[in-house]
């Protein structure tokens, strides 16, 4: 391909070493602080480990479509969201944690052949945690069921509330925030990303929440306690998969915030990345983080320190690590993601998305120790 590249096949490497392994001990302690919000600092990455530059933004596609011209900016030089430009076609059909389901083996962004929109709804003392109309003040500071949730130790059954079936309500466009606060669905703070932990038989999941992005939050030690600086959450089902139990796996604070994206390294450790914005890098003066969690210790270790490059500087952009990928690339039921076999010879990568849009691969520099 040289200096070319196509657009799936660049972008399809973020869902193709797993390089994190070794016995449950804690994690060593990472790069200490964030790169200052000033100028345009380097990424910075703990020792042991480097960012390979693998395609930039104006790298030119071999399957060039209108205005889609390069890796991650338009031809009228618009920049794109690289961590979303993916198209996956595979040979055959890909299995999944439901026996007789046809997973398919065309994904995109297309929903057009229908199906079930669900949302999760979690229950604290047999009340479900809803969405108060007439009362959004008292779920953002008062909430007794929102504290519980973000309360660490803790535990609550969930379940599934189905919000559309494509069957029975056709195919006309509808507001899903406004269905799923109808359907009584449980709100978080802007819930982005998550994945399954490996090994786990597709019943444990872990997601993120991002929080409000707002130094202001700080203010108010009621919202804090609710989730304000984002967290993260472990789902477990039960073996129907209609249900089970949330419990907080990490409550954000100023240093760990605004929880963007995830992806399992290892059976049991995940790397999330920060999604900040303007306003937070402000108000703290710290550009985003990719840290490194290990399930059961809230001690995250900052892995990687994101830069800021001159393109994402002059457009009043800050770059931001929106897409962090684990895999190997494996197509078959036995080896997709969210079991430990996606893991065998695996590759990771982050974006730095923004300016540059930039994709880099995380390459261990240390020879793995056994055991």
């Amino acid at each position: 391909m040289g200096s070319r590249k196509r657009l799936g096949a660049a972008a399809s490497a973020c869902v193709a070493m797993a390089i994190f392994a070794g016995p449950a001990a804690a994690l060593p302690i990472g790069i200490p602080t964030a790169n200052p919000n000033s100028g345009t600092p380097p990424n910075r990455i703990v020792n042991g480990y480097q960012l390979v530059k693998t395609a930039v933004g104006s790298d030119p596609l071999e399957n060039p479509s209108g205005p889609i011209t390069t890796f991650g900016r338009l031809s009228d030089d618009t920049a794109t969201e690289p961590d979303g430009n993916t198209y996956l076609v595979l040979p055959g059909g890909v299995g999944g944690p439901t026996p007789g389901y046809d997973y398919g083996h065309h994904f995109a962004p297309d929903l057009s052949a229908g199906g079930v929109l669900q949302a999760l709804q979690v229950t604290v003392n047999g009340t479900p945690v809803i969405f108060h109309p007439n009362d959004p003040v008292g779920d953002t500071f008062s909430s007794q069921g929102q504290l519980k949730i973000n309360t660490p130790g803790t535990s609550w059954p969930v379940r599934w509330v189905t919000l559309h079936n494509t069957a029975t309500d056709g195919f006309s466009p509808l507001d899903a925030n406004a269905a799923a606060k109808a359907a009584g669905a449980t709100p978080f703070k802007r819930p982005e990303n998550g994945g399954f932990q490996p090994g786990s038989d597709f019943r444990s999941y872990v997601f993120d929440a991002t929080g409000d992005t707002d130094a202001d939050v700080a203010l108010a030690p009621a919202v804090v306690a609710r989730g304000g600086w984002g967290a993260l959450y472990k789902l477990h089902f039960n073996t129907s998969g209609r249900g089970g139990r949330i419990s907080i796996a990490v409550l954000g604070n100023s240093v760990h915030s605004s929880f963007d994206t995830l992806a399992f390294a290892s059976d049991n450790t995940f790397l999330t990345g920060e999604d900040r914005g303007n306003t937070l890098h402000e108000q703290l003066n710290a550009l985003d983080s990719v840290w490194r969690y290990r399930l059961g210790d809230a001690n995250g270790q900052r892995f990687i320190a994101l830069g800021r490059d001159p393109i994402s500087l002059s457009e009043g952009e800050d770059n931001e690590p929106t897409g962090v990928e684990v895999g190997n690339g494996n197509d078959t039921p036995a080896g997709m993601k969210g079991t430990l076999a996606s893991l065998t010879k695996a590759r990771s990568f982050v974006t730095q998305q923004h300016g540059q849009n930039m994709l880099w691969e995380i390459v261990r520099t240390f020879a793995r120790q056994p055991g």
